[in-house]
């Protein structure tokens, strides 16, 4: 029963702030696709005891095995891990939905 209370109260907040309903429900589909995401490959193997925010876009040997090739943003982002915890990037994750909802929201307002 709460799951869909919260759903609907979820959809009538956005629709308070100004979407309409497909945007409404394309913005609670990213959220339930970021949160399920995130506990699946972040969360609950960091939980596992995995160092999930030590990862990094290609491993270390990879460019160990290339000390000459030029790609100094993957050194960079190697070199750099960890960079942030789990709770900084679950906050993150979250960030990027609110962009979602302000730019349709200023879309809509464009339109009207």
């Amino acid at each position: 029963m709460g799951r869909l209370t919260h759903t609907d109260a979820f959809l009538g907040m956005l629709r308070t702030v100004g979407l309409d309903l497909a945007d409404a429900q394309v913005v609670h589909s990213d959220l339930a696709l970021r949160v399920f995401g995130f506990v699946l490959l972040v969360d609950y193997r960091q939980d596992q005891g995995e160092p999930v925010m030590e990862h990094t876009p290609v491993p270390l040997p990879w460019l160990q095995v290339h000390p000459a090739l030029a790609v100094p943003h993957l050194r960079e982002a190697v070199a750099a891990a960890p960079l942030m915890t789990v709770d900084e990037a679950f906050e993150r994750t979250m960030d990027g939905l609110i962009v979602i909802v302000r730019d349709l929201l200023a879309t809509t307002r464009q339109l009207h």
